[in-house]
């Protein structure tokens, strides 16, 4: 069919296989927007993959889809990009500020370090933080204070690591091999797309017991994790 042969019931018939007849339900009128399934649930027209639009493939790092079908409603989605899913791709100096970030909020907790540093990755992007991995780690509160370990005396000492010695330089040394498998994608994020961590307890006051409470924020479960910290799931992201 060429372009210039389309006639209005042509129009007319194709707006309603995409948004359904006015006031049907599960469709939209025309005027208002239609919701497409959910890309879990739409199955492709040879029932080869069960969903059109994959935002978890395998591999941890790169999304695969297929063009929607937008007689069955399938609404436009775009492809999830980069290693975290937000489009962050590492640059040349984000590795030394990877390690050095998670050897100063680590501080020493080995265990803790690959997911340290995939909530600090994943930060890269989301709703609430920049579009960069230094813009993560030098952003502060409303209080004006950095919200993570930035510019700490771990944070200093490590702007020379041949300067560390005994404990420090064996934690900066394990940082920095953790840095590198997280971004060259060797090491998946063990706390499925955490944002947010704190060590110990939960706080009793400020950020995390609200945020818990309401059901904003959900604790990563990992099996067989014994570190110090918690991690948390942004459900509002």
């Amino acid at each position: 069919m060429s372009w210039l042969s389309i006639n209005e019931n042509e129009i007319a018939d194709a707006v309603r296989r995409i948004f359904g007849p006015p006031g049907a339900a599960g469709g939209a009128g025309i005027g208002s927007l239609a919701v497409a399934p959910s890309p879990q649930s739409a199955a492709a027209p040879d029932g080869s993959d069960g969903g059109w639009y994959d935002p978890f493939p395998a591999d941890g790092r790169f999304a695969v889809g297929r063009s929607p079908d937008l007689s069955r409603g399938e609404g436009i989605q775009p492809l999830v990009t980069g290693m975290n899913g937000k489009g962050y791709s590492p640059q040349e100096d984000d590795k030394d500020l990877l390690a050095r970030i998670i050897f100063s909020e680590g501080a020493g907790n080995d265990a803790d370090y690959p997911g340290l540093a995939w909530s600090v990755v994943n930060r890269v992007g989301a709703r609430r933080f920049p579009d960069s991995l230094s813009g993560v780690l030098q952003q502060t509160d409303r209080n004006g204070n950095y919200q993570l370990g930035y510019d700490t005396p771990l944070w200093r000492a490590s702007g020379d690591p041949n300067s560390l010695t005994g404990k420090n330089a064996l934690s900066y040394q394990k940082a920095s091999d953790i840095a590198e498998g997280v971004l060259n994608g060797s090491i998946p994020d063990p706390t499925g797309g955490a944002l947010y961590f704190h060590s110990g307890a939960i706080p009793s006051a400020g950020f995390f017991p609200k945020a818990i409470a309401s059901g904003r924020l959900v604790q990563s479960p990992q099996d067989g994790y014994r570190g110090a910290f918690k991690f948390y799931r942004d459900t509002q992201e």
